[in-house]
């Protein structure tokens, strides 16, 4: 079993150049995919990625979320994901905690053969941090999901307007949203 990947810097640096290393990241996995025969016959097909949209809020230097829906085919793991637009990005759930809804932060996803992961706000979603300059809605940016066993998959992800999404389900103004414990430079 591989221990998850951990793309959070290990000390301040640049946020410009954390997202070149994002970039190169995603270049090496997917040359490392090539040579090692990922793309040959008998290689398990990479999940189906749809549904795939994001938003970035108003206030500078608060992180983007990116949701998606993910329909495997053989079971595989979404190990990591990278973005040439932020210094990294986090896998995530939201969960209620004592009437709290806390944000956790999940090491991979694993997808069960046949299985469909909806990612949506109040549930599992992407968290993308250190974003420069966010997209604009109506543009869209790529993302690279790194599963186990198909290996890299690059999708375009379309930008929505700040708020057009709306949470799984309803949340009550005396929950709040909990991100105690992440370390987000």
């Amino acid at each position: 079993m591989h221990a998850p990947i951990d793309l959070r810097p290990k000390a301040r640096v640049n946020a410009r150049t954390l997202g070149v290393a994002a970039v190169l990241l995603s270049a090496v996995l997917l040359v490392v995919a090539v040579v090692s025969g990922a793309f040959a016959a008998g290689k398990p097909a990479a999940p189906a990625v749809s549904e795939a949209w994001a938003q970035f809020p108003p206030v500078p230097g608060r992180p983007g979320a990116a949701y998606l829906t993910l329909k495997a085919g053989p079971a595989d793991t979404l190990v990591a994901v990278a973005s040439p637009i932020a210094a990294y990005v986090e896998m995530h759930t939201t969960k209620n905690v004592n009437g709290v809804m806390k944000m956790q932060r999940t090491g991979s996803l694993v997808l069960a053969g046949g299985a469909t992961l909806k990612m949506a706000p109040g549930g599992y979603h992407l968290m993308l941090f250190g974003v420069d300059t966010p997209p604009a809605p109506g543009t869209s940016f790529p993302l690279t999901l790194s599963f186990e066993k198909a290996g890299p998959v690059t999708v375009q992800v379309p930008v929505r307007a700040f708020g057009q999404g709306k949470p799984a389900a309803p949340m009550s103004h005396d929950m709040h949203h909990d991100m105690s414990g992440h370390d987000h430079h």
